[in-house]
């Protein structure tokens, strides 16, 4: 998950994943966790290197590091039977429903980004 889309969620809220293989259904499951702290390192099915969605490259001991701040959200699916059915590893989107926007607040919070990266804080 981007950092822009961090505060829009939190544990508990429902979300649906979407199989890139469309002879799979969709998943109803719900957010377990959060991550506050974005992840220093990627697995090779996120990484754009391997094909995944994530901008990322090659750093040191072989490992995955994104180019921009991203951070792990954990779900469940909704059903524990799915489980069973589907692949051990399986890429996909997941839709998660969060409550409005405002974009005066997201443009605030970018201003004073900005200012900080820019004064070396």
């Amino acid at each position: 998950m981007a950092e822009d889309d961090l505060l829009q969620v939190e544990d508990g809220a429902e979300g649906r994943f979407y199989p890139d293989d469309a002879a799979l259904p969709p998943v109803n499951c719900r957010i377990t966790r959060v991550d506050r702290a974005s992840a220093a390192n990627l697995s090779p099915y996120f990484a754009s290197v391997y094909g995944g969605e994530v901008a990322a490259r090659k750093g040191g001991n072989a490992t995955l590091v994104p180019e921009s701040a991203v951070y792990r959200v954990l779900l469940k699916p909704e059903r524990s039977d799915i489980l069973t059915r589907l692949p051990h590893t399986l890429r996909g989107q997941v839709y998660i429903a969060s409550g409005g926007r405002s974009l005066l607040l997201r443009a605030w919070r970018q201003a004073v980004a900005a200012v900080i990266r820019e004064s070396g804080f």
